[in-house]
C-alpha cells in the first residue's frame, strides 16, 4: 500500500527467474545423471561384446583343435588298418592260420593252437577277439578247434569271452570312428528315428540276430556303435545271444568232429 507498483513487479520477475534457474539446474543435473547411466550401460555393453568375442574366438579355436584331432585319429586308424591288412594278406599267402581259417582247415587250426603249449589258451582268446574285430572271418572252424583242444566247456567259455571282448572293441570303434560318418550320410530326421528305435528295440533285435547260427553277426557290433544303444544293453544282448552258439560249436568240435 502506497508503494511503487514497479518494485512489486520487479520482485515477481526476480522470484520467477530464480525458480526458473532452480528448475533448469535440476534438469541439468538430471541430464548429467542420465548421461552417466547411459555411458555406464554403453561401457557394460561393450565389455559384454568384448567378452563374447573372446569366448567366440576360444570356442572356434577349440572346434578347430577338435577337428584336427579327429582328422589325425582317423588317419592313424586308417594307417593301422592298412598295416593289419598287409599282415593278414602276407599270412594268407604263407598259408598260415589265416589261410587255415578261411579254407576251413580244422586239423591245421588245431595243430596251430597245440603248438603254443601252455600259451594256447591266450593265443586262442586273441584269435577269437580278432575274428570278431576283423569281421567277417569264419568262426566255426576256430571255435570247433577250441573245443577239440580245450574241451567243450572251456572251449565254449573261451569262445564266448573272446566274442564278447571283440564285440566291445568293434562297438567302440564304430562309435568313435563310424558314427560321425554315418550321421553325415543320412538326414537328421532319419538319424533321430534310427536312434530312437535302437534305444527302444535294439536289445531285442540284436539278441535275435545273434542267435542266428547261419550268418555272421560280427558286423552288427560296428553297426550298433553307430547308434545310441546303451552299452549295457549291447553287452547283455551279445552275451546271451552268442552263448548258445559258442558252446554248441565247441561241444561239436570236442565230440562229433573229435570222434
Amino acid at each position: 500500500k502506497g508503494g511503487d507498483p514497479s518494485s512489486k513487479y520487479n520482485g515477481c520477475i526476480f522470484i520467477n527467474l530464480q525458480s526458473l534457474m532452480e528448475v533448469s539446474a535440476g534438469a541439468y543435473f538430471t541430464m548429467i545423471k542420465r548421461s552417466e547411466k547411459i555411458k555406464q550401460s554403453i561401457r557394460k555393453g561393450s565389455e559384454k561384446i568384448k567378452d563374447g568375442s573372446i569366448k567366440l574366438k576360444e570356442k572356434s579355436r577349440e572346434v578347430k583343435v577338435d577337428i584336427e584331432t579327429k582328422v589325425a585319429e582317423h588317419k592313424f586308424f586308417i594307417l593301422i588298418l592298412i598295416i593289419i591288412s598287409i599282415l593278414l594278406f602276407y599270412n594268407y599267402l604263407r598259408e598260415r592260420i589265416v589261410f587255415d581259417l578261411i579254407n576251413s582247415d580244422i586239423n591245421d587250426t588245431t595243430n596251430f593252437l597245440k603248438s603254443f603249449g601252455s600259451f594256447s589258451v591266450l593265443v586262442f582268446l586273441i584269435l577269437a577277439i580278432a575274428e570278431v574285430v576283423l569281421a567277417p572271418v569264419p568262426s566255426f572252424v576256430l571255435f570247433s578247434a577250441g573245443g577239440l583242444v580245450f574241451g567243450g566247456f572251456l572251449g565254449g567259455l573261451l569262445s564266448l569271452l573272446g566274442n564278447v571282448i571283440g564285440s566291445i572293441i568293434a562297438f567302440w570303434l564304430g562309435k568313435k570312428y563310424g558314427r560321425d560318418i554315418f550321421v553325415h550320410a543320412i538326414n537328421e530326421k532319419q538319424m533321430d528315428r534310427f536312434d530312437k528305435y535302437s534305444v527302444k528295440y535294439g536289445w531285442v533285435a540284436l539278441f535275435i540276430l545273434r542267435l542266428n547260427p547261419f550268418t555272421s553277426t560280427d558286423i552288427l557290433s560296428y553297426v550298433a556303435g553307430f547308434t545310441k544303444m546303451p552299452f549295457k544293453h549291447f553287452v547283455s544282448a551279445t552275451f546271451f545271444g552268442l552263448a548258445p552258439l559258442s558252446f554248441a560249436q565247441a561241444y561239436l568240435g570236442s565230440g562229433f568232429i573229435g570222434s
